[in-house]
């Protein structure tokens, strides 16, 4: 983990309400990985006070892989992200990471669940499900799964051959930059609230018509990984749970620190009658859809 002043290198607006902005921050560049998040801060203002956590859309590095920055998309809805938007090139950020846990695929997932390690619905397949501003850590996860891309000095050992990558949002407006999720080997499939673009409705519905295992037994989604509001996480992970897909949830939450001394960004792992607080921030941000309990779930 390192803390650093971040020197912005551009800050654009990509689609409504959302920003796309790329930092010079190379040790952090050399180390993060996808799944992983940031914090950052705002220098020269103690308003808002607390750093703000911010997932890792992708790194920045030269045709020789000297890595030199990342980028993150943010949605402007607050105090904070109003400020963000208004940073210019040339101006500095406060940067705390890479924070949290990466990421896992179905090799290091495997290590631990002999079950799925020869199943090739895992090893070959893979699905994103995002909900409003939840794409940010696709981007790079499918160029790390599809060999394009290494972070952290890894490179997966045998790229996957599919992603089915799922996308809601209020109207078609809100989508940012699509073509940075342009592979023959990704699918994409929108949604949107009011019809505006693709299939309208909830994402999570159009992910159930398409791959509900009664439905269409013979289309596996593999390892699922998602991120989006609270609500669609909750209603995805348990659809997951009871048709025994497996499914990574990567939650969002207010955080006071990033790296687990605050103790303000918990989630209930284990079951409903027995079960302990994990820290989002250093346990996760993503964890297995069968081990959260959620509040109003019961025995």
């Amino acid at each position: 983990m390192f803390q650093r002043n971040a020197k912005v290198v551009q800050n654009i607006l990509i689609a409504e309400k959302t920003w796309l902005l790329e930092l010079e921050c190379p040790e952090i560049a050399q180390k993060i990985f996808p799944g992983q998040f940031v914090m950052l801060r705002v220098k020269e203002t103690f308003d808002p006070l607390l750093n703000r956590a911010f997932a890792l859309y992708d790194v920045c590095h030269s045709p020789t892989h000297h890595y030199f920055g990342i980028q993150i998309v943010y949605v402007r809805i607050g105090k904070m992200t109003n400020l963000l938007s208004e940073i210019q090139p040339g101006e500095s950020l406060d940067i705390i990471g890479p924070l949290g846990k990466p990421f896992l695929d179905s090799e290091e997932y495997s290590k631990n669940n002999k079950l799925i390690s020869s199943d090739k619905r895992y090893s070959e397949i893979a699905t994103f499900i995002a909900g409003g501003i939840g794409q940010t850590p696709f981007r790079s996860w499918w160029r790390f799964l599809l060999g394009e891309e290494s972070y952290n000095g890894k490179s997966i050992s045998k790229p996957i051959e599919k992603i089915y990558f799922f996308w809601g949002a209020r109207a078609v407006s809100f989508f940012g930059r699509l073509e940075d999720f342009s592979s023959t080997k990704i699918e994409i499939f929108l949604a949107t609230e009011d019809g505006s673009k693709g299939f309208r409705g909830r994402v999570t519905d159009h992910f159930f018509n398409l791959f509900h295992p009664q439905i269409h037994p013979e289309k596996s989604p593999g390892l699922i990984y998602a991120c989006g509001p609270e609500p669609m996480l909750e209603g995805l992970g348990k659809w997951c749970v009871s048709h025994n897909l497996i499914c990574f949830l990567s939650l969002e939450s207010p955080m006071a620190c990033g790296y687990g001394v605050c103790n303000t960004c918990v989630v209930k792992i284990g079951n409903p009658s027995l079960w302990d607080y994990q820290k989002i921030c250093v346990d996760g941000p993503a964890f297995l859809a069968n081990d959260i309990v959620w509040d109003n779930q019961s025995n």
